[in-house]
């Protein structure tokens, strides 16, 4: 399947709307409205703050199943908050779950407590979970005591540091970024 024949929707279930962030989408959404990036690319975001209560796992369930008729992709932006109830529920209904760590001394034991939590107490599937390396550099923690660490979960990749795509992210969208690097990082990711 070639990349730009793959539609895709990014869901930004994170509370700091990271994703809207990102591709600098001011305007309130509401609830049923999807923001084109590219002829490929959607967003779907503020889904958080517009759930009722009383049916949210109903909702949320009947959204994503509306969206996997119409999309080859769903990637879902979530918190890293346990406090979250719809954290869990995700990704309970979730196929693959892709956990990005800085490899930091503080992001692996943040990243081991979560992954604890989410395996054990939420009973997650650990074969559903693959972790990616992000914002790797030359003062990383070494792969193989990351390895070590995280023996039970398969590390399917590294993301290097890349100074453009963080101006890109703190400037939304300002600054040009070299789109073959965004589209290297997207296909490493499928």
């Amino acid at each position: 399947m070639e990349t730009q024949n793959i539609k895709t929707i990014l869901i930004d279930f994170d509370n700091w709307n990271s994703i809207k962030t990102i591709f600098n989408i001011n305007k309130c959404l509401e609830k049923e409205d999807i923001v084109k990036i590219s002829s490929n690319l959607n967003i779907f975001s503020d889904i958080n703050f517009k759930i009722n209560e009383l049916n949210k796992y109903v909702e949320i369930q009947t959204k994503l199943d509306e969206l996997k008729k119409e999309y080859d992709f769903l990637i879902i932006d979530i918190s890293s908050n346990i406090e979250y109830e719809q954290t869990k529920l995700i990704l309970e209904y979730s196929n693959k779950i892709i956990f990005l760590i800085e490899p930091n001394i503080l992001e692996i034991k943040k990243a081991s407590k979560l992954l604890e939590i989410y395996i054990k107490d939420w009973n997650i599937d650990i074969n559903k979970i693959k972790i990616v390396f992000n914002k790797t550099n030359k003062n990383k923690i070494a792969l193989e005591i990351l390895k070590d660490v995280f023996s039970k979960i398969k590390i399917i990749g590294e993301m290097e540091y890349n100074e453009k795509i963080n101006l890109f992210i703190n400037k939304r969208g300002g600054e040009s970024v070299n789109l073959l690097e965004l589209e290297k990082i997207y296909k490493n990711l499928i």
